[in-house]
């Protein structure tokens, strides 16, 4: 096989090593669902992160797509429901993570961003009766992640979405925390921690991170649609809001998903301020530990 769509979507380039997933030749949709899925040639995905971790000493995170999200993106006339394609690509990214695993990886993020863009239910379950895309989702991830023997860490990533023109189109203020209602589900899973962004919601004082049980927070608090550069002062306003319902060992501050999005400078600017905001928190926690 070859890596002809690295330069696409990455959903599109695991996918064209897996049976069961043809080539098309159409330029809109390279790629079909025409059977079943059935296996991976996970050497490749293995090979990627293996080249990334030689270039650092550091623990290198590779990303993988999430079962709600891969059955909501592929085309293909195989599937009657698109349920039945999530549980079997859950299969498919079990067998990815056992393979990463062996090999002495230590994180993984699973991007799932569909958990909490909620579709009609007939797309995902044409004959089920009350079917419940979160306990769902969260069904599927813990099918994948039963393959692992718990040597590697997982991170569920779920965001409002990144708009490719940022300053077109602000995005629409929610009257809930998106992730509200799976997050009691994601707090009884087998994932290690949640990656979510702040809320989009007016007036919000509150995250509501405490709803995550003990999972790990990735927090993101650069916005992605606002070409604004958050003051370091707003930022911290947030890290403190989080802090709040989140113990400082178990939250990690991170931009939104989709900063590549931004012109270099401005998302120099935003990480920038971002860093300093956490370096602030960071070094006043050290000083309180000399103290004591």
């Amino acid at each position: 096989s070859s890596k002809e769509f690295s330069g696409s979507s990455y959903i599109m380039y695991i996918a064209q090593f897996i049976d069961g997933i043809r080539r098309t030749g159409n330029r809109n949709e390279p790629l079909s669902i025409d059977g079943p899925l059935k296996n991976i040639d996970w050497r490749v995905i293995c090979d990627d992160w293996i080249k990334a971790q030689q270039l650092t000493p550091f623990p290198v995170k590779i990303n993988l797509p999430g079962p709600i999200t891969f059955a909501s993106r592929m085309p293909g006339s195989h599937y009657k429901s698109r349920e039945k394609l999530a549980s079997d690509y859950a299969q498919i990214l079990g067998v990815q993570l056992r393979a990463l695993e062996s090999l002495g990886c230590k994180w993984v993020q699973i991007d799932d961003p569909h958990l909490t863009v909620k579709p009609s239910v007939h797309y995902y379950a044409q004959t089920t009766s009350g079917f419940d895309l979160y306990r769902y989702g969260v069904d599927c991830l813990n099918e994948a992640l039963a393959f692992t023997n718990g040597s590697i860490n997982t991170v569920v990533h779920m965001c409002q979405g990144n708009p490719y023109n940022f300053l077109s189109d602000a995005a629409k203020t929610q009257q809930q925390i998106y992730y509200r209602k799976i997050a009691p589900l994601l707090a009884a899973s087998r994932v290690d921690a949640v990656a979510i962004e702040k809320p989009n919601v007016s007036g919000l004082e509150e995250f509501g991170l405490e709803e995550f049980g003990d999972k790990t927070i990735f927090m993101g608090l650069v916005d992605v649609v606002d070409p604004t550069v958050e003051s370091v002062s707003n930022i911290a306003d947030d890290i403190v809001t989080a802090l709040k319902e989140v113990p400082a060992d178990r939250l990690v501050i991170t931009p939104d998903c989709g900063i590549k999005h931004f012109p270099e400078q401005l998302a120099i600017s935003k990480l920038q301020n971002m860093s300093k905001a956490v370096h602030l928190f960071n070094k006043a926690f050290h000083e309180m530990a000399m103290k004591n």
